[in-house]
């Protein structure tokens, strides 16, 4: 059987076949780039960062003390009082507390958790992604 162009009539859905195929792969070419590019920028590219040194030299602001000639302190003087606690004085229970809160395998990866980004991707909202997308 022939359409009334002379042609077969299984032309018309081969090219409608391969366009679609067409369309797929363009898209799947696309996304691929776009997940190459955003890992390539994540992982690798450091050009754009801040510099790290006014970090590394960080000091906790001191406070002063006014001494009496006895040696015995008058009065402190700070913006902030901070007394800097090591980690080996904290008690053990208050570590896990916090762990426990924030991530629990604080000290298996190297400052991102891999595993856990299917579910913190799983809570965020479709439309807070486009908002971020837009600015």
């Amino acid at each position: 059987m022939t359409d009334r162009s002379g042609g077969s009539p299984w032309t018309r859905g081969v090219v409608v076949l391969l366009a679609c195929v067409a369309l797929v792969g363009a898209a799947s070419i696309g996304a691929a780039a776009f997940t190459a590019s955003t890992l390539y920028y994540v992982c690798v590219d450091r050009e754009n960062l801040p510099d790290l040194g006014r970090f590394t030299r960080f000091e906790f602001p001191s406070i002063g003390r006014v001494y009496d000639t006895n040696g015995q302190p008058l009065i402190e003087l700070a913006r902030e009082y901070r007394h800097i606690t090591p980690y080996a004085d904290i008690p053990p229970i208050v570590r896990e507390a916090i762990l426990a809160t924030e991530d629990k395998r604080f000290f298996s990866h190297d400052g991102v958790d891999y595993l856990s980004l299917p579910r913190v991707i799983g809570k965020v909202r479709v439309g807070a992604w486009g908002t971020r997308l837009a600015t």
